[in-house]
């Protein structure tokens, strides 16, 4: 069954894990320009079916059309094919800022803390600390754009990665907006959070088809005689006065 709008009978709830479905053209336009060649992209394939471009190569596990479900929220009578295409069946409040803010009168919802989408598809696949986190970057500044006239309805969460935590900590004391915690090793690190009076979470991502990434830290990644199921990424409030 298709997503029905459900009015919350409380005030003041806030929906903690909220999407954005990114636009097609977002590491086009945000990535800095020594890194536009290497973009995430959205290509067709000889069927006509949709996949993740990754660094100039096709995705192992974005492929046959799945990208044009992510916006089915919920309705299992959508299949995928040439003519379902991302871009054009991202729902209402998915991909578009005021959409979202009209969504949150319509359910009773105070505000919503926004994580990616496409950010928990490709991760598990780029092994390239550089081009990792030059593609994070570039959604951060994206989705800092993207929730800055809402009145601090829309919640910005920053995605960081483990792949090279010190380079993530460095990274984000650059950034553009007033973002962002600093990723410090397989295991969150309330010391290196605490600096930032800035919640941090990790999330679970997409598990790789075959395991190529190594994380760039002197912790262990995983516990002794145990594997890690699948990538995990650092994500932190963008918004420094949420809580």
């Amino acid at each position: 069954m298709a997503y029905q709008i459900v009015r919350f009978p409380y005030d003041g709830t806030i929906d903690a894990d909220g999407h954005v479905l990114e636009p097609d053209w977002l590491w086009d336009e945000y990535l800095e320009q020594r890194y536009r060649d290497r973009a995430l992209r959205i290509r067709t394939d000889a069927e006509g079916l949709e996949y993740l471009e990754l660094d100039g190569r096709a995705s192992e596990r974005t492929t046959k059309g799945v990208l044009g479900l992510l916006g089915a929220m919920g309705d299992l009578t959508v299949k995928r094919g040439p003519d379902r295409r991302y871009m054009d069946h991202i729902p209402f409040g998915g991909g578009d800022a005021k959409q979202r803010l009209e969504l949150l009168d319509q359910e009773n919802l105070e505000k919503s803390v926004l994580y990616p989408t496409l950010g928990l598809l490709w991760e598990c696949e780029v092994d390239d600390p550089e081009i990792t986190l030059a593609y994070q970057r570039a959604y951060n500044r994206w989705i800092v754009d993207f929730c800055r006239d809402s009145g601090e309805r829309l919640v910005p969460i920053a995605h960081l990665s483990l792949l090279d935590p010190e380079s993530s900590a460095r990274a984000s004391s650059s950034e553009r907006s007033p973002t962002v915690a600093a990723a410090a090793g397989w295991r969150p690190s309330p010391t290196r959070a605490s600096r930032t009076a800035i919640p941090t979470t990790t999330r679970s991502t997409a598990r790789p088809a075959r395991s190529t990434c190594r994380l760039r830290s002197t912790r262990p990644t995983s516990p002794p005689g145990r594997s890690p199921r699948g990538s995990s990424s650092w994500a932190a409030s963008a918004n420094t006065s949420t809580t």
